[in-house]
């Protein structure tokens, strides 16, 4: 997804079911009753990069954050570096989150490894690196929380200089290693990228990222022609006549990034979160767990 805006620093049918399932734990953990009456109960909260408003996004710091707050799961962006190894970054270069220059695919994971990818955001968080893939299941795992799921963007570009065109056999290697397909879903503003990792593991759930300059005039045609189980428009696409058009054709919309709670608050109202696999994704993942307990 687009780089993010202001940040708050602070210290260190069976598609249907599947999607209960895989992004929507709520209905089956001690946090309903912590949940404030009415919210809708198959609404996925979801961090941005981590929590990309409250800490350096894309680092371990962050999704250690996603996962002290509460979130269901988090959304990442993965590319893959000259040497083959899934990283979890959102550009194509390393130069406006690290205090390096280049081509992730240009550079070894060696070289990644030496860049600082947390003191742009603030002092604190000094020496942050990015992650691979792997530790980010790593650290997932070690947390304990078996029901976090991971929201995989393939970072896949037709054309991109450097990039492999095995990108999502790589991402799905790593999975497979890591006995983690189950805890996944992805999503790509590239759909031919979507649709490929639908066809390569038909189990995991995958969606077509949609934003502002890239609308498919016919959503629910774009979702059936492609394969795919979801929908991710920008939040501010999403009308209440969108909503109801997708939800009728048992497509779940997964939106981001909503920082604000009145646009958190119009999107329950529109009714997101009633239909299971519907999420929400934020960089304030402490916003959307407020807006679960409280209501505001």
């Amino acid at each position: 997804m687009r780089p993010t805006g202001r940040r708050l620093q602070i210290g260190a049918g069976c598609v249907a079911a599947l999607w209960v399932l895989t992004l929507n734990p709520l209905a089956r953990s001690a946090m309903a009753a912590e949940t404030t009456q009415g919210f809708p109960p198959h609404l996925s909260l979801q961090a941005h990069r981590g929590a990309a408003g409250l800490a350096p996004e894309n680092t371990l710091a962050a999704f250690r954050v996603a996962l002290e707050l509460g979130a269901d799961g988090t959304e990442m962006d993965l590319q893959v570096t000259r040497d083959g190894v899934v990283v979890v970054i959102h550009d194509d270069t390393v130069d406006r989150t690290t205090d390096g220059h280049g081509r992730i695919g240009d550079l070894t994971l060696a070289e990644v490894k030496r860049l600082d990818a947390g003191a742009k955001f603030g002092p604190a968080f000094r020496g942050e690196r990015i992650p691979t893939l792997r530790e980010l299941i790593d650290l997932v795992k070690a947390s304990g929380k078996d029901r976090f799921r991971l929201n995989l963007e393939i970072k896949f570009a037709e054309g991109r200089e450097g990039q492999p065109t095995d990108l999502e056999e790589r991402v799905l290697a790593v999975l497979a290693e890591t006995h983690f397909l189950d805890r996944v879903i992805t999503q790509s503003f590239y759909h031919p990228s979507a649709a490929k990792m639908k066809r390569l593991s038909p189990r995991i759930p995958a969606g077509l990222l949609v934003g502002q300059r890239q609308q498919p005039a016919d959503p629910v045609a774009a979702v059936r022609e492609h394969r795919v189980d979801y929908y991710a428009p920008h939040h501010s696409l999403v009308t209440s006549d969108l909503l109801r058009t997708l939800h009728q054709a048992s497509i779940p919309v997964v939106t981001w990034t909503v920082n604000d709670p009145t646009d958190m608050r119009r999107l329950l109202g529109m009714g997101l979160g009633s239909l299971p696999g519907d999420g929400m994704i934020s960089d304030y993942p402490d916003r959307l767990m407020n807006l679960r307990t409280h209501g505001q």
